[in-house]
């Protein structure tokens, strides 16, 4: 017999989605289509704001959120809610559509994360199809290393909320890509990269 769980709705939960937490450095990261001066458009399929990372320390009430600050290639900043103030995740990964989930390691020192955003041009006859493009980032000292895409990125499919097992370098993340069982279907691949 188990004993009775109490489940209890953190105070950042808004009519909007929240979803896909993950742990970093005692704050709780999520995505959340909650509209912003930054991603007021509405996106066709669910018609709220496209999502955006926020986080909330763990020892806060959380009755709100906040965005992370800094940027790639940056020094870390740190995020500040109601007076607490933590390291930061870089700002530079809420761009103008899609943007996580993200899965941050348990070292602290690597994040994989989602977006539409592309270093590269999106093919003119995909421009109408944004799939989510997964990339990581690593942290030496206090600074974020720039985006690095997986090789395994297409404009054709999605790849998409990540999760790393640190102990077997194994990232495990859903796609519709290619050679599945059809639709998304959970796939992993041996990170080697650090």
């Amino acid at each position: 017999e188990y004993p009775a769980a109490k489940v209890t709705l953190p105070g950042f939960n808004t009519e909007y989605s929240e979803i896909s937490p993950t742990l970093y450095q005692g704050w709780l990261y999520f995505v959340s289509t909650v509209p912003t001066t930054s991603n007021s458009a509405i996106h066709r399929i669910n018609n709220q704001p496209f999502y955006n990372l926020y986080g909330v320390p763990l020892e806060s009430d959380m009755s709100g959120m906040a965005n992370p600050s800094g940027g790639f290639g940056q020094p870390e900043k740190s995020i500040r809610f109601k007076g607490i103030s933590g390291p930061s995740l870089p700002n530079g990964m809420n761009q103008k559509h899609h943007d996580g989930p993200i899965y941050a390691a348990p070292s602290g020192n690597l994040v994989f994360f989602n977006t539409n955003w592309s270093m590269e041009k999106r093919p003119t006859a995909k421009e109408l199809e944004i799939n989510l493009l997964m990339y990581y980032i690593t942290k030496t000292g206090d600074t974020w290393s720039q985006p690095v895409p997986m090789p395994f990125n297409s404009f054709s499919y999605s790849c998409q909320h990540p999760y790393f097992d640190e102990n077997t370098s194994t990232l495990y993340f859903s796609s519709n890509m290619p050679g599945g069982f059809g639709e998304f279907d959970i796939w992993k691949s041996t990170f080697t990269e650090i």
